[in-house]
């Protein structure tokens, strides 16, 4: 089972937010249909959820029933399991001196919600993240966990069809034809 958070769902689905990278949406895309393929599960953690719905406005309710009906995607809730995972990481921070890690700039509200998206992730034994969000990356792959973000995403192949391919043929000066003939005296 992979995770994502709401950067990459929302590149996904809401294909007009803005994005670090030209065509998210088609590398997310790609990326899942790769899953689709393996059959891999797609873990959604219900706060990374939460940020995708205040996108989704008044059809996040359809959303979520659509989402839950899949067999392409898993909504995995902040348990007690994952309240356990939060309280080792965060008093294991605090007891070094410096709660906040590498993530100096982001607020104590933002890392805690980090904190509870990687927490699910790990007790579901979720071995890779697919993140745009470089501090949420950083938490994650201290935890165990590895990441991709959007610029690592590689975009679909294009596949030439069959009218690029003639037309290519048609461009292309003849060339002139083999002569086997003896020379004429």
């Amino acid at each position: 089972m992979v995770g994502v958070d709401a950067s990459i769902a929302l590149a996904l689905w809401f294909p007009d937010v803005p994005s670090s990278v030209p065509k998210a949406k088609e590398r997310v895309e790609y990326l899942v249909q790769n899953f689709a393929s393996t059959n891999e599960r797609i873990l959604i953690p219900t706060p990374a959820l939460s940020e995708v719905l205040v996108r989704a406005g008044s059809a996040g309710l359809e959303f979520v029933n659509q989402m839950a009906r899949s067999s392409r995607f898993e909504i995995a809730p902040f348990d007690t399991l994952a309240a356990i995972e939060v309280s080792i990481a965060i008093a294991s921070a605090i007891r070094s001196g410096n709660k906040r890690g590498k993530n100096m700039k982001d607020t104590w509200a933002k890392i805690k919600f980090d904190h509870q998206i990687v927490a699910i992730c790990k007790v579901r034994e979720v071995k890779t993240l697919y993140s745009d969000d470089p501090g949420l990356c950083s938490f994650a792959e201290r935890m165990g966990i590895h990441t991709y973000a959007l610029a690592d995403l590689p975009l679909p192949t294009e596949e030439p069809n069959l009218f690029s391919q003639l037309e290519e043929q048609m461009e292309q000066p003849a060339l002139p034809a083999p002569t086997n003939a003896a020379p004429t005296e």
